[in-house]
């Protein structure tokens, strides 16, 4: 992605090319990732910073991805990889920017933080809501003081003018104090390119250094009232084009919307699907049998299944490749395991509401036959095909790739046996799709919140 090239896969079914026109030039960008290192070394694994040069002058930026990152991708994906902390990694290139000849720094990093709900009213009625795009410190706004951005940013070395940072996908323009007590800039754009950043500041060519109290910064809508780009349209247009005969093909029929919106208990419509999906694909039988039970993580579940929705002219209820697809993008591969029964109740299903999960709980959807109840954090029955789960006997689990790798605070998975790769996790979904077509959603009665 960042330097260009293509995959030796030629010519495959459906159009299935990396690169159909023969070249990649690669990205226009930097691509930065200052905090991760080859496991053992000091090596990062792509450049620690950028200087860029504007009107003359010199800005460095130091990129760096989430400390955080082996605990929700799959752990395949970053073998081999250490990620070290942010504050320490930025810091220790301070002196390596300066003797450069850069004073002024910009830290790109992709952890964030949550800014304060707002009280909105509507006909008198009070409404707790998710802040305002151009919510800012300065007009009332605040992060809540857990969030992991503000230690990061009180610990970022003086000499760092200005944050840019992400993750929890919320907007905010706030002033976090650096060690020296200096202000310092604190921004985030929201996500999928609904907002940029908007910032002006002052550089003191005497100094050759940004000056503080000079940056100020607005989160600006992007509207959809300009012409569109006529080089970016194209693009789209021409792979859309490629990509249309795996895309539009239809695999299935829905009686009507299939939602990933949870009930009371964090059960959703769409996660018994999947994880009704992923229990039936026979790729994952294998040497140790077939398994009982499946689990879905919420968090991989992208969009909703709609009825009328019509990509490519296809009739309501029609489920299309590329609708699937979007509901399961990560190419995750299905694996089966075993977890005994005290595995399975006592610290699994316990770590839907604990450890990294304790702040925001991420309830599983499971498989049809398998149910439990809970209240508050207490784990109450759990059955499977109506009987208790016996806490000594092995039970075969089916799950995928990122949640067997610990992923989502899940570590249990990392202590299961005879562990088997299955096929990918779209294709289980779209064949069973397929073989109960036209689906009709069921009822919401295996997770039940006392």
């Amino acid at each position: 992605m960042a330097d260009g090239g293509c995959i030796d896969d030629g010519d495959g079914a459906n159009n299935q090319n990396s690169c159909p026109d023969g070249t990649f030039p690669g990205a226009s960008f930097d691509y930065l990732a200052a905090n991760v290192v080859k496991a053992g070394t000091d090596t990062t694994i792509l450049p620690a910073y950028a200087i860029k040069k504007i009107k003359g002058v010199k800005i460095g930026f130091i990129g760096m991805t989430l400390k955080d990152t082996p605990s929700i991708v799959t752990a395949s994906g970053v073998a081999g990889l250490q990620f070290r902390d942010e504050v320490a990694t930025a810091n220790a290139l301070v002196p390596v920017l300066k003797k450069k000849g850069v004073n002024a720094i910009v830290v790109l990093i992709h952890q964030g933080g949550v800014p304060g709900q707002q009280t909105w009213y509507h006909d008198g009625t009070p409404y707790t809501v998710n802040p305002s795009y151009d919510a800012a410190c300065a007009n009332g706004a605040q992060l809540d003081p857990t969030s992991p951005i503000i230690p990061i940013a009180k610990n970022l070395d003086p000499a760092i003018d200005m944050i840019v940072s992400g993750h929890t996908h919320q907007p905010y323009v706030c002033d976090i104090k650096d060690p020296a007590g200096n202000d310092r800039m604190v921004t985030s754009a929201s996500s999928f390119g609904r907002l940029y950043t908007d910032t002006t500041l002052t550089y003191d060519r005497r100094t050759q250094d940004i000056v503080r109290t000079s940056v100020s910064s607005a989160n600006m809508l992007v509207t959809r009232d300009v012409a569109k780009d006529a080089a970016e349209t194209g693009i789209i247009a021409r792979y859309k084009e490629l990509v249309k005969p795996i895309a539009s093909k239809v695999i299935g029929q829905i009686t009507g919307d299939v939602t990933r919106t949870q009930d009371a208990a964090g059960e959703s419509a769409l996660g018994d699907l999947i994880a009704d999906a992923q229990l039936a694909d026979p790729s994952v039988v294998g040497s140790y049998g077939a398994p009982v039970i499946a689990l879905m993580n919420p968090g991989g579940i992208r969009t909703d299944l709609v009825y009328d929705a019509s990509s490519w002219g296809e009739a309501p209820g029609d489920v299309t490749f590329e609708e699937a697809f979007t509901v399961q993008p990560f190419n995750n591969y299905l694996v089966s395991l075993d977890l005994t029964g005290a595995q399975a109740r006592s610290s699994l299903l316990n770590e839907q509401w604990s450890g990294p999960n304790a702040a925001s709980r991420k309830i599983l959807q499971v498989s049809d036959g398998f149910a439990y109840s809970y209240s508050g954090t207490t784990l109450g029955a759990v059955t499977l095909n109506g009987q208790p789960l016996d806490d000594t006997a092995t039970y075969r689990v089916v799950t995928n790739n990122f949640l067997a790798g610990g992923g989502d605070g899940f570590p249990t998975f990392l202590d299961a046996q005879n562990v088997y790769y299955g096929g990918l996790d779209i294709d289980a979904f779209a064949d069973y799709l397929s073989a109960h077509s036209p689906y009709v959603p069921v009822a919401l009665d295996r997770i039940t919140a006392q």
